[in-house]
This record gives C-alpha cells, structure tokens and sequence, in this order.
C-alpha cells in the first residue's frame, strides 16, 4: 500500500491551480457566498447591552473557550442573565466565523440594535406604503 502522499501532493497541487492535480470541488453559487461571507452584517445586539473588555491574547481559539470568555465579561461588566443567554444563542447560530463576529460585536457594542433595526424596518414598510398609493 501506498503512503497516501501522492494523493497529498495532487490535493496540495490542485489547490495551488497545478496541473496534474485533481479538480477543485463544485462550489455553491456566488449569492451563497456572498450571503455567508456578510454574516457579520446581520448581528444585532440589545440595546441595553453594557460592552465588556476581554483579553483574549493567549486564549484558546476553540468556540467554548471563546463563549466562555464572553460570558464571564458580560457578567462582570453587568448584564442580565436574559443578555448573556442571548449572546450564547446568537454565537452558536453560524459557522465560527460568525462566532467571532459575534463575540466582537458583544464585546466592543458595535453592531447595529434591535431599535436600529426596527427603524429599518419601519422605514421600509413606509417606503412600500408610499408606493402603493401612488
């Protein structure tokens, strides 16, 4: 039996766009990307959060010790049990990406508020109500 570095080696060359090497796999469409890759623009956080500070320099990267990290600074720095919950809910809602995303934007308070976003919203249905009378 073969050591399984040839496969390694077309994987690795298909990759880098080598010839010889297998194709690359099918990818999803472009809006799917797009979608996945703006994740971080769809968090939105309570109004009433109290950001934290968390030193995360030397942590370990895994989801846990993230959301644990998290949690234990929002705590610190005051929030409702209703508000930790929420973070965990929305950190576990994605792929770990948004799970950073998530965690910075809890952390630090920047991202858009639930009342933002229901102006947003209103704002919207506005517009469509203006337009329909027309």
């Amino acid at each position: 039996m073969g050591s399984g570095k040839g496969k390694a080696r077309r994987a690795r060359g298909a990759l880098l766009g080598e010839p010889g090497g297998n194709p690359p796999p099918d990818l999803p469409p472009v809006e799917t990307l797009l979608t996945q890759s703006d994740q971080w623009k769809q968090i939105v956080i309570p109004d009433d959060l109290i950001s934290c500070e968390v030193e995360l320099e030397g942590l370990d990267g895994n989801a846990g010790s993230l959301m644990g990290e998290i949690s234990r600074g929002l705590k610190r720095a005051g929030n409702p049990v209703e508000i930790i919950d929420r973070f965990r809910r929305d950190a576990m809602s994605g792929n770990y990406e948004h799970l950073l995303a998530v965690c910075q934007a809890y952390s630090d308070g920047d991202a858009r508020t639930d009342s933002e976003v229901a102006a947003e919203q209103q704002a919207v249905k506005d517009e469509i109500s203006e337009r329909q009378t027309f």
